[in-house]
């Protein structure tokens, strides 16, 4: 018998199905801990640095230690709201009410008497530094919350992730935060404003291209309203040109403004002399045009070209163009 609450597929059973990721070394969640009641034992700096991330998920933290780093003593009493100083007896207790345990233990048979209580009462527990006793991991994070990314290295090399986001940094600007926010708010308009599928999708698309290249701007919501109506109306998007500057000789030569642009670009058009590392930095979906002289172009209709001209790595121009620009990209861009 089908349990009612399962969702029954209408699709065929095949017999082979395509492989759409690789192996993972764990797996990637995000936990909710907002209002959440979690756990952190040890006054340390390690324990420190735990206990404000938690705090900035929006988690009530309660701490059970014997001391306090002067850290630790700071943060508290900056943030007091969000910290509850517990006593030895209530450990038991607060770790069965907990949705998670952190630990900083002295050594490995402390580890394993809290993991012990923690997995009588199914809580995940982090012992920091002593991954053999840990259900989960910290990773690296790019803060552009809501919008925020985590790097795991499985505890094999904490500084490689350290230097990922670092790199992650630099493309990621930080307005992208207040885009993200702008996003939240404003997803439920969209939605009731245009229909499941392309016309979503394309708002979206547009949203993406605006966060990369402006800040918001208390006009930002009427923009964001006003490019929901052109693509219910179908009108076509602004087209958008960027000339980026880069040298043969030293193609890592290049600004984040020009990686982002990179990134964000529709089709590229550079000579046969662009280095590939050049070519490397923008995304896989871009469309390479290779033509004797990249001044030649314009941008088609609702796409974003970036021409790559040699010479001077520090040239950034970028213009909004009329919808109605006429192409010389060749038909096949």
């Amino acid at each position: 018998m089908n349990a009612p609450f399962l969702r029954q597929s209408s699709r065929p059973v095949t017999q082979t199905r395509k492989k759409r990721i690789d192996e993972l070394s764990v797996l990637p969640v995000f936990f909710n801990l907002t209002g959440k009641q979690v756990l952190i034992i040890g006054g340390t700096d390690a324990a420190a640095w735990k206990a404000e991330l938690l705090a900035a998920a929006g988690a009530k933290v309660f701490v059970h230690a014997a001391s306090y780093s002067d850290d630790f003593k700071a943060l508290i009493k900056s943030s007091a709201d969000r910290f509850y100083i517990r006593r030895q007896h209530q450990l038991a207790t607060d770790i069965a009410e907990a949705s998670m345990v952190i630990c900083d233990a002295p050594n490995a048979h402390a580890a394993k008497q809290v993991r012990s209580i923690a997995k009588l009462y199914g809580v995940p527990v982090n012992i920091i530094d002593q991954p053999e006793h840990c259900d989960f991991q910290f990773g690296s994070i790019v803060n552009r919350s809501p919008a925020v990314i985590a790097i795991s290295t499985s505890s094999a090399a904490p500084i490689f992730g350290q230097a990922i986001r670092r790199r992650i940094e630099m493309v990621l600007p930080a307005k992208l935060s207040a885009w993200a926010a702008l996003a939240q708010q404003f997803r439920e308009k969209a939605n009731a404003m245009l229909a499941p599928g392309h016309e979503r999708r394309s708002f979206w698309e547009r949203f993406v291209d605006k966060a990369f290249r402006e800040e918001v701007k208390p006009s930002s919501t009427e923009e964001l309203i006003e490019a929901a109506k052109n693509i219910k109306s179908g009108a076509s998007r602004p087209s958008i040109l960027t000339h980026i500057g880069y040298r043969v000789d030293d193609p890592e030569m290049v600004t984040i403004k020009a990686m982002r642009a990179l990134q964000s670009a529709d089709v590229i058009v550079h000579s046969s002399t662009t280095p590939d590392a050049i070519l490397e930095l923008a995304r896989r979906e871009a469309k390479r045009v290779c033509v004797d002289d990249p001044n030649i172009a314009n941008a088609p209709a609702g796409k974003h070209v970036v021409k790559l001209i040699e010479g001077n790595p520090c040239l950034f121009d970028q213009l909004e163009a009329s919808p109605k620009t006429t192409s010389c990209v060749p038909e096949t861009a």
